[in-house]
């Protein structure tokens, strides 16, 4: 579970640092990030802004609350390579128009 390796890795991040992001199912880099920030974030305020709430009956609140670091880090993300999807295999990479607002594909 990547939780526990989240916040035992939170100490060696350095200012400058370049972090390699991995997919968590097969361990390829899928990114590398340079670390700008390094902080404390007030979760009291997250949790509201986004969830509209701080109960961690929320699953999402709780998570926040008892799982996520109490450091949080940011900075460019260079990309390398897209995560390998093993579901929906056909339907990748399928461009569709919804009500006119989407044109182009992305995936």
């Amino acid at each position: 579970m990547p939780g526990p390796r989240r916040r035992q890795a939170k100490a060696h991040f350095q200012l400058g640092a370049r972090v390699a992001l991995r997919d968590y199912r097969d361990d390829r880099i899928l990114g590398i990030l340079t670390v700008t920030s390094i902080y404390r974030p007030d979760k009291a305020n997250e949790a509201q802004k986004v969830y509209k709430t701080t109960d961690v009956a929320h699953p999402a609140v709780h998570y926040l609350f008892k799982e996520a670091s109490d450091v949080y880090i940011g900075g460019k993300v260079q990309g390398i390579a897209r995560p390998v999807h093993y579901d929906f295999v056909a339907l990748r990479g399928a461009c569709r128009v919804f009500g006119g607002l989407y044109t182009t594909c992305a995936c």
